[in-house]
């Protein structure tokens, strides 16, 4: 979070990242969006039983999230933090996440193939990482974001489109956490979104174990037919 004020309304734009065995990252941004993008509802909007409160109270809501940390969950801006601009004049007045310099807050997530953040003064130091299901990871800097999109300019200006928005994931690999991060002060993030938790297609083997199962139990079944049948006679 800098302290620069420059007006502007950028598009959105999108990028997809290919990374190790095939697996793509999709990123857009999309200037003061604070709605979920099509098909996505809120996680968290980061509001607690009472204000302030700890990021083990965080509501929910869906099942299968919890977030830890050392992070804080703040309401108005100061000189540490600020509340994400909604538009050149508008700020968030609710609670929302302020990731502080040398601050980390960890989302744990179900299976996820999709995840939004709204993001305030997106500056160069702030940093998400991805916990992927097969336990590999994936970190995306401000700078490397600002460098990807070209909508994006990750300068922590505190106003600006270019800076504020909605911040989008879509994963090949699906994700079960995000790490948020920053090297200096600070990094803001308001309502979180996503489509429901991903149902994920057995692969091939686990077909087989899965037809291996009905056989079995269509073969016990038949033989508790064929000795029902016998007592009777």
């Amino acid at each position: 979070m800098r302290r620069l004020l420059l007006p502007g309304l950028i598009a959105g734009s999108a990028l997809a990242i290919c990374g190790a065995a095939g697996a793509a990252t999709t990123i857009s941004f999309t200037s003061y969006q604070v709605a979920p993008n099509s098909g996505e509802a809120i996680v968290t909007d980061f509001e607690t039983p009472t204000e302030p409160g700890l990021l083990s109270q965080v509501i929910f809501n869906m099942s299968g999230y919890s977030l830890s940390g050392n992070a804080e969950l703040v309401t108005g801006s100061s000189n540490l933090a600020a509340a994400p601009a909604m538009s050149l004049t508008t700020r968030d007045p609710t609670q929302y996440l302020a990731v502080e310099n040398g601050q980390s807050a960890d989302l744990i997530t179900p299976f996820l193939s999709t995840i939004s953040f709204y993001v305030g003064s997106l500056d160069g130091f702030n940093g998400l990482t991805f916990t992927h299901k097969d336990g590999t990871t994936e970190t995306f800097m401000g700078t490397a974001i600002d460098s990807l999109l070209t909508t994006v300019d990750a300068n922590g200006n505190q106003a600006a489109a270019d800076s504020n928005g909605r911040l989008s994931f879509t994963f090949s690999n699906p994700i079960t956490a995000v790490q948020f991060s920053s090297a200096s002060n600070s990094f803001e993030i308001s309502n979180i979104a996503t489509t429901m938790a991903l149902a994920l297609v057995p692969e091939p083997a686990g077909w087989a174990m899965m037809l291996v199962g009905f056989g079995g139990v269509g073969a016990l079944l038949r033989k508790r037919r064929t000795y029902q049948e016998a007592a009777v006679a």
